[in-house]
């Protein structure tokens, strides 16, 4: 129930069910996730400094990754762009295949919103290295709009548009609205920056889904 509350923005609904759950089971890192995360789209950041002193020093489980993401996803949208990046590399680098996705789209994303030329080069590069297999159908679109969005970012239009055709965009779902933002992105260059700001949210919601 707290996860339907998160999707429909009713954040302090979605924290009361996160705290009871956590309350009875205060080592539940699914629970703990869902409660950080939705502290970060609430911007209660205060109360995420208190709860990331939870993170585990050496993340082992597929759970304890997606802590360790969803705290590199607060460094990026604060501001904190060499934090989020040193942390998202660090994940990508030592998580398992299954965690990658997360990984190589979050950072591609990070070094775009960093803004600059080498950044996106740089994230254009991860991307093709770290693919996503077309049947993990969610996961492999969003890797796809970051992927367009990096074109775009590189003022290649026509890469960046020839990728969105064979995407949907299904506005109900994260991921299709992380779609129709990179082909605003991609249509009006001189909202660029207002417009990946605009992206954080459901990207950060698509990649806990």
């Amino acid at each position: 129930m707290a996860e339907v509350y998160k999707v429909q923005n009713q954040f302090d609904e979605a924290l009361n069910i996160y705290k009871q759950v956590i309350q009875r089971f205060p080592d539940d890192v699914v629970a703990r996730t869902g409660h950080l995360h939705t502290l970060i789209l609430a911007k209660k950041y205060e109360e995420v400094e208190l709860n990331i002193k939870n993170e585990k020093e050496n993340p082992i489980s597929h759970e304890d990754w997606v802590f360790h993401h969803t705290i590199s996803m607060y460094h990026l949208k604060t501001g904190n762009f060499d934090e989020a990046i040193q942390r998202i590399e660090y994940g990508l680098a030592h998580s398992s295949i299954q965690e990658q996705p997360y990984y190589s789209t979050a950072l591609a994303f990070a070094l775009n919103k960093k803004g600059t030329t080498s950044a996106y080069q740089k994230a254009l590069k991860h991307l093709e290295t770290y693919s996503v297999p077309i049947e993990r159908t969610a996961e492999y679109q969003l890797h796809q709009a970051i992927k367009a969005l990096t074109h775009g970012s590189l003022n290649q239009k026509q890469q960046a548009q020839d990728i969105l055709k064979q995407l949907d965009k299904p506005a109900s779902r994260p991921h299709g609205r992380v779609i129709q933002l990179t082909a605003k992105y991609i249509k009006r260059p001189n909202k660029r920056r207002q417009i990946i700001q605009e992206m954080e949210q459901p990207l950060m919601m698509a990649l806990a889904a």
